[in-house]
């Protein structure tokens, strides 16, 4: 975590959890009680490492006067997201295949940003490194 970054951490930690996620779509398409359990054991290892590093996270880029409000609204967010689960499944109105394929939105979402971000800043810096390079060479340096 420290060698890393909070950040980085926690979008590491995005990926097995939508793959968690999507192994309960799949096991629920295959009717497979295995897919279930290695889906849960993997959203368990990312929901326990998720409690850990975003409230570290928050406490480090969060003023100080703001620290306590922004742990409070992220249990808020939370709880908030439990009962809108429960919620949506009350009754069997929505299905856990379609909870399920639905949850896997908001890492896969995280990984594809942040993946998108690590390309951007890497071709940025070979623009930089080429520019440097072309400077020094007598070339002038413009494109």
């Amino acid at each position: 975590m420290n060698k890393l970054g909070r950040k980085w951490t926690m979008v590491l930690y995005s990926l097995p959890m939508a793959l968690g996620f999507s192994l309960f779509v799949a096991a629920g398409t295959l009717d497979s009680a295995e897919l279930i359990y290695i889906g849960r054991i993997l959203t368990g290892f990312s929901s326990g490492a998720f409690a850990l590093v975003a409230p570290l996270y928050i406490a480090e880029i969060g003023e100080d006067s703001m620290r306590g409000a922004l742990g409070s609204i992220t249990q808020l967010l939370i709880t908030s997201g439990i009962a809108i689960v429960n919620g949506l499944n009350i009754n069997g109105a929505v299905s856990w295949q379609v909870i399920s394929a639905l949850s896997v939105g908001p890492p896969g979402t995280a990984l594809h940003m942040k993946s998108n971000a690590l390309f951007v800043s890497s071709v940025a810096v070979a623009i930089v490194v080429v520019a440097a390079a072309a400077a020094d060479s007598g070339g002038g340096g413009s494109f």
